[in-house]
Order: C-alpha cells, then sequence, then structure tokens
C-alpha cells in the first residue's frame, strides 16, 4: 500500500515538471545597418550617458496557477572607441562594465538574482554611462531571456481502501456462489 502511495505522489509530483518547456525570446536594437539612436553607428557621443529598454514577449500564462520562471539572461552591447570604464546598469542594478577597446568590440553581461527577478515584467531599462569617455560609438544591444511557465503539481491522490464491511461482505458473496456451484444449483 505505501508503494503505491509512494508511485502516485511521485508521478504527480513529474507530470507538474513535464509541462514546463523553456523558452527563449530576444530583443535587438540597431544592427544590421543603422538603428534608432542610439543605434547610428555614424553618430559619435561624448562625454554621455545614454538608456534604451529592451521589452521581450513571454507566451501567454497556460493556466490561472503557473508562475514565470526566469531561468537565464544576458544583455549584449556592441560598442567603438571606448576609452574608459563605462558603467552599465539594468533596472537600476548594477550589471558591470563594458570592456574597452580600440575598434569594434561586443561585451556581455550575464544577468543573475535580482537581475533576472527585475525581468519578471518583460522589460529591461538600460542606462549606458559613458559621462567620462571622450567618444564612443553603439551599434547594436540585444537581451536574450529563457524562461518557463511552471504549474504547481497536482495533490496527490489518496489511495482507495475498502472499508473492512466491503471486504468481509465480497468475502460472504464469493464463498455463496462457491457453495452453489458445488451444489450445482447455480
Amino acid at each position: 500500500m505505501k508503494r503505491i502511495a509512494l508511485f502516485l505522489v511521485f508521478t504527480s509530483l513529474v507530470a507538474g515538471v513535464a509541462n514546463a518547456v523553456p523558452t527563449t525570446v530576444e530583443s535587438k536594437l540597431g544592427d544590421p545597418g543603422p538603428g534608432p539612436l542610439p543605434f547610428d553607428r555614424s553618430s559619435v557621443y561624448f562625454f554621455t550617458t545614454l538608456g534604451w529598454t529592451h521589452t521581450v514577449t513571454f507566451s501567454p500564462q497556460p493556466d490561472p496557477t503557473a508562475t514565470l520562471q526566469i531561468d537565464s539572461a544576458f544583455l549584449q552591447i556592441r560598442a567603438d572607441l571606448l576609452n574608459s570604464t563605462v558603467p552599465v546598469t539594468g533596472d537600476g542594478i548594477a550589471l558591470g562594465n563594458m570592456t574597452t577597446s580600440p575598434s569594434w568590440y561586443t561585451t556581455q553581461f550575464n544577468l543573475t538574482g535580482t537581475q533576472l527577478d527585475a525581468l519578471q515584467d518583460g522589460q529591461l531599462a538600460v542606462v549606458f554611462n559613458a559621462s567620462n569617455d571622450d567618444g564612443f560609438n553603439l551599434d547594436w544591444s540585444k537581451l536574450s531571456v529563457t524562461y518557463e511557465w511552471i504549474s504547481p503539481p497536482e495533490p496527490p491522490v489518496d489511495p482507495v481502501v475498502p472499508v473492512p464491511g466491503a471486504v468481509a461482505l465480497a468475502g460472504i458473496g464469493t464463498g455463496l456462489v462457491g457453495w452453489l456451484k458445488r451444489r450445482w444449483s447455480l
């Protein structure tokens, strides 16, 4: 009996997790070609702070009890002629510094912890603080988010245990049928 109950609990837990399928969505601003400002390769910025917002769209919630779980995310920014350390924030949370480069270079920021929590609304407000840099270009910025909808596991089903009276009644009925068969009455 314990084995049956454990089996039912295990299968219901596995069924709750099995419906989660990781999905990746992306938001890219700029490239290919001249993009909207600030992602215009021909524009050179001097001693300034720039900001933009990435927006990703998650698939519809499969059921009302499902919760959004963001597994991983990263932000990439491609810039040119960075002569100083340029801090980058997302939703007010520090992501790191851009890599200084003499020519076009892509820096990737892997988002973790509270940075992932900030993506629950599907938006990331990026601030590129190059107020100490004496001239740079931006090519593009890309946000990639991998997520899944997690449904809670179904509650375990209690095994049906017959009442002792039902077991006794079934035994009496089986015995009566056997007795009638032996007497050739049935």
